[in-house]
């Protein structure tokens, strides 16, 4: 019998001789297995119903010194038990631990948080997984009268899936159509375990997914340096398709083979990647968010196998679950902004969703003014590839490449009638001086742009001026053609 406000110890039966003598009240079982990663622990009733659990992780030790063994993690304030990470740290106890007793780290730490929609995900067309930020406590009758989906959809009923009470299945009575969104709408009071209430009338989108094809997701930022060599690397993905895309389905690996060498699932839980939207896969969401604006935390999310991106190059692969090829990213160092003193912190960013994944005029670095990362939403160099029917176009005409994420590169883009092109593109002073070879007799298809950041091929930077950019090209159908425009630097700073 377990007193109120009462302790027991349970261990291992190989421990208990060692540990009853320095605590009371120690039950041994046949045996205990906690790894030093985290895992999820749950107390049962005796009619088999869970009645406590909790999904501990390395990481909340706070002191990253005690996570490698020795310390006990402990609660800090035992009327909050829902809170997770928030309610628990490190022992301070000298021995490393307070089996039995009062926790060294006890404190008045209350659970204020309402519960939140997490997310839904669609397991098939009659069923659906509902997920909340905190454990939510609610029996069959309260459930059946908490949520309303729109579009006249019918809900056939409920089961919690999880020991952790965060996750619910939701069983429909009338299936989803494919390229439709639906929205389920909170209608009742449902509560944590402290008593808080998940907000009425909170809502959340969600849709049927459709199988990813090639090119319908494209890797759009990439961190693989970053600061202080912390764990804030991420890969940001961009939806430039029409579908809904659950992210389980989709894998991201490294190697440079044609298939990734080491991949896992982007999200294995699931995530709904509506069209036109971003997300950013993380190594740990909470120190990119510390170390970017996140202005969509929603859109930051945990990749716990985020593959390693080494800092002199390599390749972001990002396949569906049988391997085949949705997009591939070979970056280098040398893609980045000229001038920039170290790329330590800097993500890469793709300039233009249309335009081909491994050209490298298509990336450079996030501006400075932006924190040299996006993460989650659109990137600070982000330009709209612009019809035109002139052979040579400059956009924009006058640039500033002082890294404010405000025109700081301009992109000389090329519009031919046929294809396999030979171009040469190459920028002067008003005395003809060359400044910087931007293309020497580069193969380029019908359509092409080539960015120019201010730089020279000294590797200074360009003095504020009007410059002369010349295009020449041929191709195998023997047209040859010259062209001339003008380009201007200012710089504001």
């Amino acid at each position: 019998m377990l007193d109120s406000a009462g302790f027991a110890l349970l261990t291992a039966q190989s421990n208990y001789a060692d540990l009853s003598q320095v605590a009371s009240n120690v039950y041994s079982i046949s045996s205990v297995i906690i790894t030093d990663i985290g895992q999820v622990l749950t107390l049962y009733n005796e009619r088999d119903e869970p009645i406590f659990t909790v999904n501990f992780k390395r990481e909340w030790h706070r002191n990253a010194l005690k996570r490698d063994g020795g310390w006990s993690l402990e609660m800090i304030d035992t009327e909050s038990p829902c809170m997770e990470a928030d309610n628990w740290d490190s022992s301070m106890d000298e021995k490393g631990g307070t089996p039995c007793k009062i926790n060294s780290i006890a404190a008045y730490n209350p659970d204020v948080e309402s519960p939140q929609i997490e997310k839904i995900t669609v397991e098939d067309s009659v069923t659906l997984k509902l997920f909340f930020t905190k454990p939510v406590i609610a029996d069959s009758g309260r459930l059946r009268n908490a949520f309303q989906i729109d579009r006249a959809i019918p809900i056939e009923g409920f089961s919690f899936y999880s020991v952790d009470l965060k996750l619910i299945k939701i069983f429909l009575g009338t299936p989803l159509f494919y390229n439709t969104l639906y929205t389920l709408t909170v209608m009742d009071t449902l509560t944590d375990c402290a008593g808080n209430h998940l907000p009425l009338h909170s809502s959340v989108v969600f849709g049927l997914p459709q199988r990813p094809q090639k090119g319908d997701v494209v890797i759009n930022e990439l961190l693989y340096e970053p600061r202080d060599r912390t764990d804030a690397d991420y890969v940001e993905l961009y939806n430039r398709s029409d579908k809904i895309i659950d992210l389980s389905n989709l894998l991201i690996g490294n190697g440079n083979g044609e298939l990734p060498a080491k991949a896992a699932v982007a999200v294995s839980d699931g995530f709904l990647l509506f069209p036109k939207h971003y997300v950013a896969l993380c190594k740990s969401p909470k120190i990119t968010k510390e170390q970017y604006f996140t202005p969509y935390l929603e859109n930051l999310l945990a990749c716990d196998s985020l593959p390693a991106y080494g800092n002199s190059g390599g390749t972001v692969h990002i396949t569906d679950r049988f391997f085949n090829p949705i997009d591939r990213f070979d970056y280098k160092p040398n893609m980045h902004y000229a001038l920039l003193t170290s790329h330590e912190g800097v993500a890469l960013e793709r300039i233009h969703f249309e335009a081909a994944t491994q050209n490298e005029q298509n990336w450079t670095s996030a501006a400075a003014g932006a924190g040299f990362g996006t993460p989650g939403y659109q990137n600070s160099q982000f330009s709209e590839l612009l019809a035109d029917d002139d052979l040579l176009s400059v956009i924009p005409a006058v640039f500033s490449p002082d890294g404010d994420g405000f025109e700081d590169y301009t992109e000389f883009c090329c519009h031919f009638a046929e294809m396999e092109n030979h171009v040469t593109l190459a920028v002067y002073d008003r005395t003809g001086g060359l400044i910087k070879m931007i293309a020497n007799n580069k193969p380029c298809g019908a359509q092409e742009c080539f960015r120019w950041d201010g730089d020279t091929d000294k590797g200074s930077r360009a003095t504020p001026q009007i410059y002369v950019v010349k295009l020449q090209y041929w191709n195998i159908s023997g047209k040859k053609k010259n062209q001339i425009k003008a380009v201007g630097i200012i710089l504001k700073n």
